[in-house]
């Protein structure tokens, strides 16, 4: 008996070489696709590739609607907008399980068509969508919804019972040398916005610099913030010490992360933090506030403010030694063990 999963996501790769659309899913998806668990799987996209079309990721079929989300009414009222769209797709493709991605209108619309075919209903809570569950445990049903969050982090914010928490995971890895050569001291990874706070990072980067004058720091992403950031470093005299590299491609990321030695994450939140788990296994050490899963590693260093930030980075640096893990931090196999169970346990009771 064949086994079919539809997933309804916000946004998905618009080809396969886009690799900065939400990492951790393609990781898992690929994983998922290789354990051959299920016959079928169809992606729904909401919002982003922004043109209707469909295609094929990896043998996967997506059918990408581009639903415009430029009103507050296209994005409120998207559930019901679409769910007679996406039902005529199911209705050609016999369907057993539904994954939601964010708990927002991606998981109302896997609610509708959960009560509608009669088949389960797992949705993972992404980010700040975790925000929402105050007002969404009244338009789901959340007795029959299994919820999952990626960190015990999130899953504190969440208004609504999580059932499990499954972190995200990275592919196996066989580097294993020791890099002892890096000429990036810290590097910074993410969007310049203000929710980033790469202001703080700055601050931060400048209380160093007065015993280490000859701190070298990579800034590695784009943003609305960027003009700001680029004059606050002439503003803190950082023009020979900080460098703005703009948006790189995840492989790039990657790259210059085995050059570096320290992940300053200053972000006021993280779900989970997918940038520390690639850190980790570039042989670095992560420093940050505790969020997302920073903490759940030795390597993953927890601060409280900007002085302590300062001192603690300071020690970081001393070290002369950085070696690439034997075993990778977080294993996407881990990932997949963890929703495979939940698959299991969803299609018994069907």
């Amino acid at each position: 008996m064949s086994k079919n999963l539809l997933i309804i996501t916000p946004g998905f790769p618009k080809d396969e070489s886009d690799d900065t659309c939400i990492p951790a899913l393609q990781i898992y998806l690929k994983a998922l696709l290789g354990s051959q668990y299920f016959d079928n799987i169809m992606v729904v996209s909401v919002y982003y590739p922004i043109t209707a079309k469909t295609y094929f990721w990896h043998s996967v079929k997506v059918v990408a609607l581009g639903h415009s989300q430029k009103t507050f009414f296209s994005r409120a009222f998207s559930p019901f907008m679409l769910s007679t769209k996406i039902s005529n797709l199911v209705k050609a493709f016999p369907l057993d399980l539904i994954h939601s991605f964010w708990i927002n209108q991606t998981a109302i619309l896997g609610n509708m068509l959960s009560k509608k075919f009669k088949v389960p209903h797992i949705a993972t809570t992404m980010g700040q969508d975790v925000f929402f569950t105050k007002k969404l445990k009244y338009l789901i049903d959340s007795e029959k919804l299994k919820l999952i969050a990626v960190s015990e982090f999130q899953k504190e914010k969440s208004s609504m019972k999580v059932n499990e928490v499954i972190h995200w995971g990275v592919e196996e890895h066989h580097e294993t040398e020791v890099n002892s050569i890096r000429a990036i001291d810290v590097i910074g990874v993410g969007s310049l916005i203000d929710l980033k706070q790469f202001d703080v990072f700055l601050e931060v980067i400048q209380k160093i610099r007065k015993v280490k004058p000859d701190i070298k720091v990579v800034i590695v992403g784009d943003g609305p913030e960027r003009e700001k950031l680029l004059d606050k470093v002439k503003r803190l005299r950082l023009e020979e010490n900080v460098i703005l590299v703009g948006q790189k491609s995840r492989l790039e990321v990657l790259s210059i992360m085995r050059q570096s030695k320290v992940l300053l994450h200053t972000s006021r939140f993280e779900s989970f933090g997918m940038v520390f788990v690639e850190a980790l296994n570039a042989g670095m050490y992560t420093l940050s506030e505790r969020v997302g899963i920073a903490g759940e590693h030795e390597k993953c260093i927890v601060v409280s403010g900007k002085h302590e930030m300062a001192e603690q980075l300071v020690l970081l640096l001393n070290n002369k030694m950085w070696n690439f893990p034997k075993e990778p931090a977080f294993s996407v196999q881990n990932t997949l063990e963890g929703y495979l169970d939940c698959y299991n346990k969803a299609l018994k009771k069907t």
